[in-house]
């Protein structure tokens, strides 16, 4: 027992300067409170998810997205960029779609940027893209999300509604960078 007290106090150690490291919500701001419920819902649901969030130079996340469909269909989010474990911006979304599609939904989105390059076009707002295929009902749901660039990766989810779809359409995004108080 004695020989493992020194190793229990080592990683203890590890474990909270790497959690020192990692960016904290505001608990006064509701939306970084709920970008920060949205991450640890993704990792508690894909663990796997971790290893692309160290891998990422940045990443975008979205914990609430609105969409709506009869045919035309639109949806709206906002949400936080993080970048080396800092808030760097908020960023929203505008969706426009054409297809098969009836219903209204909300998912949470998590965008992760494998390189510096990627998360700097989608700061310049010149990442645009979606492909969405889905049957949603009510809390529980499928949702296969095709759109895969290069160096973004997208991992959404669905937190409620009800939605059949076969659509294309394509995605606005915008970004403000915070400022340092």
């Amino acid at each position: 027992m004695k020989k493992l007290l020194p190793l229990f106090i080592l990683l203890t150690a590890l474990i909270e300067s790497t959690m020192a490291e990692t960016w904290r919500a505001d608990p006064a701001d509701d939306l970084q409170v709920s970008v920060q419920e949205t991450v640890a819902a993704f990792l508690q649901d894909r663990p796997e998810l971790d290893e692309y969030l160290q891998q990422a130079s940045g990443y975008a996340v979205f914990p609430r997205v609105f969409k709506i469909g009869a045919m035309w269909g639109g949806a709206w989010g906002r949400g936080l960029v993080i970048e080396d474990d800092r808030l760097v911006g908020r960023c929203s979304q505008l969706l426009g779609s054409l297809g098969a599609q009836l219903g209204a939904q909300s998912y949470r989105q998590i965008i992760l940027f494998r390189t510096e390059e990627a998360l700097e076009a989608f700061k310049a707002g010149r990442v645009e893209f979606e492909g969405r295929a889905s049957a949603v009902a009510v809390k529980k749901g499928a949702a296969r999300d095709p759109a895969y660039l290069p160096d973004v990766a997208i991992f959404s989810s669905t937190n409620g509604g009800l939605m059949l779809e076969v659509a294309a359409g394509g995605v606005k995004y915008g970004y403000k960078p915070v400022t340092a108080d």
